[in-house]
C-alpha cells in the first residue's frame, strides 16, 4: 500500500508537470498565432507600400515627360517671340527709313 502511495504521488507530480507544460505550450501557440497575424498584416502593408511606390514612380516618369514637353514648347515659343520681335524691329526700321526718304 505504501508503494502504491509513492507511485500515486509520483504520478500526481508527473500529471502536474505535464499539465503545466500543456499550459505553457498553449500560451506559446497563442503567441505564435498572434505573431502570424501581425506578420501577415505587416506583409500586406508592405505590399501596399511597394505598389504605391511603383505607382509614384510611374507618376513621376509621366510628370518628367510632361515637364520636358512643356519646356520644349516654352523654348519654341520664346524662339518664335524673339523672331517676331526681330521682324518687328526690321519693319519698324524700314518704315523709319521710308519716312525719312519722303
Amino acid at each position: 500500500c505504501a508503494a502504491l502511495q509513492v507511485e500515486k504521488g509520483t504520478l500526481t507530480t508527473r500529471v502536474e508537470e505535464l499539465s503545466s507544460k500543456c499550459q505553457t505550450l498553449e500560451l506559446e501557440r497563442r503567441n505564435l498565432e498572434d505573431f502570424r497575424q501581425r506578420y501577415g498584416a505587416l506583409e500586406a502593408e508592405r505590399d501596399g507600400l511597394v505598389q504605391r511606390v511603383e505607382r509614384l514612380g510611374c507618376d513621376y516618369a509621366a510628370l518628367e515627360r510632361d515637364h520636358c514637353e512643356v519646356s520644349s514648347h516654352a523654348r519654341r515659343a520664346l524662339e518664335a517671340q524673339a523672331a517676331m520681335q526681330e521682324r518687328h524691329d526690321q519693319l519698324h526700321a524700314q518704315a523709319s527709313e521710308r519716312d525719312e526718304a519722303l
